[in-house]
């Protein structure tokens, strides 16, 4: 039916102003084509049950409904937490949300939620170790000379020696 009074509104009122402006009648059918597919795909009475108009539901306002609001907590929690991940280390996030809906009869339906998250981690430094005679593992290299050293507690200040101040040398300019 809207399509209908589209198009008899279009050729009515708009073909001969077009027809006049561009005459090219081409031009348009392509516009009138792009006008009532737009106007037809996005219209929100397009989606008919039983004849009527649907309503949309609205995909926030059930998540907010699952598990008494603890789903859209647990994705809030997540998504600060991906934000965080991707700041520190510079690398992609992703959090996968999964909703299974299966009919329960009667227009009542489960719904289970499944979120997966996928941060990223630092990469881990690699520990260098050793093998003594024995085949353990440790973290000084047995073949290298250990260096005996001793702390000094000496509460009196290091007295600091002063370089003679030097001018710099003078450069001589290339003729």
């Amino acid at each position: 039916m809207l399509l209908i009074f589209a198009t008899c509104f279009v050729q009515v009122f708009f073909y001969p102003i077009i027809q006049k402006l561009l005459k090219v009648e081409i031009i348009f059918y392509f516009l009138l084509t792009i006008f009532l597919l737009k106007v037809v795909f996005n219209s929100p009475t397009t989606n008919m049950v039983n004849g009527m108009p649907a309503k949309t539901t609205s995909f926030s306002q059930t998540l907010g409904n699952l598990r008494h609001g603890e789903t859209l907590s647990e994705i809030d929690g997540l998504l600060t937490d991906a934000l965080k991940a991707s700041e520190d280390t510079g690398k992609v996030s992703k959090i996968t949300v999964t909703l299974t809906i299966k009919p329960n009869g009667r227009g009542t339906y489960k719904i289970v939620d499944d979120i997966k998250s996928t941060l990223p981690k630092f990469e881990r430094e690699p520990t260098i170790l050793f093998t003594d005679g024995e085949q353990q593992l440790v973290r000084e290299d047995p073949r290298q000379q250990k260096l005996k050293l001793e702390q000094v507690e000496d509460d009196t200040p290091a007295e600091l020696k002063k370089l003679p101040e030097q001018s710099a040398p003078k450069l001589k300019a290339l003729s």
